[in-house]
C-alpha cells in the first residue's frame, strides 16, 4: 500500500491532510493565516468526453485542504475576470424555502447550472458510495448520498432513483465571499457517523473538487474520465 501511495503523490493525485493548529474563521475567505499550514493545490484540468488529455483549466482555481480533531477544512478560491457575471440563479432564500431540496428544480432553477464547486468525498476508500456536494457563489450547499455505481445499480436491476439518497444531509457547514477578481468558499465537515468517521494518521479517503465555470468549463482537480462521479479516478487524501 506504502509504495502504492508514494506513486499517487508523486503523480499529483495525492495530497498529505496535515493537522491545523486551529479552526480558521468561517468567513469565506481563505486568507487567516492557519491555511497556510493545510495542502495547497492549483493544478486543476478540463474535463472532456472527446479527448483523454488532463488539459489545464483556463480559469486558475486553490484549494486548501486541512483537519482538526472534530473537523475536515476545505477552502476553494477561483480567479474570475467578472465576478459580477457569476451564474447564481439559485438563492439561499430559494433553498430555505423548500421541504426537501435534492438539487432541483425548484420553481424551474437548478444549482447545477451555477457557477459552483462540487466536492466528491469516499471516507471509506471503497470506490462505491460516497458525498457529493455542491456550493454555489451565494453559499448554497446541497448534498447527496451516492450509493454505489450507477451503472452496476441499473443492470442488477436497481432503478435510477437507487443510485443516490437526496434526503442524506452532511454535518456541515460553508461560507461564501465574492471579491472583485474571484470567488472563494470555505467549507467544515464534521467527523460523525459511519460516512465520515473520525480519521487518524494514516487513513486515506477518496476525494475530488471540481469547478463549473459559466457552465462552459468543468475543471477537477484529479481529471476523471467517465464523468464526475468516478469514484475509481478519485485523487487521495492522506491524513498526518
Amino acid at each position: 500500500m506504502q509504495v502504492g501511495l508514494d506513486k499517487l503523490r508523486q503523480g499529483g493525485m495525492m495530497l498529505d491532510v496535515p493537522r491545523l493548529s486551529s479552526s480558521p474563521i468561517m468567513d469565506g475567505c481563505p486568507d487567516d493565516t492557519v491555511w497556510s499550514e493545510a495542502s495547497r493545490a492549483d493544478s486543476f484540468y478540463q474535463f472532456s468526453f472527446r479527448h483523454p488529455a488532463a488539459l489545464p483549466t483556463q480559469n486558475p482555481t486553490t484549494m486548501w485542504i486541512g483537519y482538526t480533531d472534530r473537523y475536515l477544512y476545505v477552502a476553494f478560491r477561483g480567479q474570475d475576470a467578472r465576478p459580477d457575471s457569476l451564474v447564481a440563479n439559485f438563492t439561499p432564500d430559494m433553498a430555505a424555502s423548500a421541504d426537501t431540496y435534492d438539487g432541483g428544480p425548484l420553481q424551474g432553477i437548478t444549482i447545477w447550472q451555477d457557477d459552483m464547486v462540487e466536492l466528491f468525498l469516499d471516507a471509506d476508500f471503497d470506490h462505491k458510495d460516497y458525498a457529493h456536494i455542491g456550493i454555489n457563489s451565494q453559499g448554497v450547499r446541497v448534498d447527496e448520498w451516492i450509493r454505489g455505481s450507477r451503472q452496476e445499480i441499473l443492470q442488477n436491476g436497481g432503478s435510477p432513483a437507487d443510485w443516490n439518497d437526496s434526503s442524506w444531509r452532511a454535518h456541515d457547514e460553508v461560507a461564501a465571499f465574492v471579491g472583485d477578481d474571484h470567488w472563494s468558499i470555505e467549507y467544515r465537515l464534521e467527523f460523525s457517523g459511519d460516512e465520515f468517521p473520525r480519521p487518524t494518521p494514516g487513513t486515506v479517503w477518496g476525494f475530488n473538487l471540481v469547478r463549473v465555470f459559466r457552465g462552459e468549463e468543468y475543471s477537477q482537480w484529479v481529471r476523471t474520465y467517465a464523468g464526475g462521479h468516478s469514484p475509481n479516478d478519485f485523487g487521495v487524501l492522506r491524513f498526518q
